[in-house]
């Protein structure tokens, strides 16, 4: 085996560049990686089934963009907060934590829906058991 000596530093690249300071440039890389990692976790998502929607006569307004508070539970997972139809106008549901209903249960989440005539329908938030079965909502929610 022949020993081959290291290369010299390229003159465009000085030692003292970040390039050749050891962890940095891996150290960035996973911290980027951990801003674009998703950490909020949240339930599975499926279709409404089992309940009538609104109709509606004008769409919902923009989110309104919400800090993710800390999880008070091991079990509890985040259901983004979403405008609800009242039955006279809109009113702001703010995200939550909240447990799943039971193993296996996803969840629906609000959604309007524009017919091909223009027509607006609304689905209300809800959490539905595995075989589609529609949970009824918790009191304040």
């Amino acid at each position: 085996m022949i020993a081959v000596p290291p290369a010299p530093p390229s003159p465009r690249t000085p030692p003292s560049s970040p390039r050749t300071r050891g962890p940095r440039p891996l150290l960035l890389t996973l911290c980027l990686l951990a801003a674009c990692t998703p950490r909020v976790p949240t339930p599975p998502s499926g279709l409404h089934t089992g309940h009538q929607p609104s109709i509606l006569p004008d769409p919902p307004p923009a989110a309104i963009v919400e800090w993710v508070p800390a999880r008070p539970a091991r079990d509890a997972l985040w259901l983004d907060g979403h405008w609800e139809w009242t039955g006279t106008g809109y009113a702001w549901q703010g995200g939550r934590w909240e447990p799943p209903p039971a193993p296996g249960a996803y969840y629906a989440p609000a959604t309007t829906v524009r017919r091909p005539n223009g027509q607006l329908f609304y689905f209300t938030g809800r959490w539905h058991l595995a075989d589609g079965t529609p949970v009824a909502p918790k009191e304040g929610t």
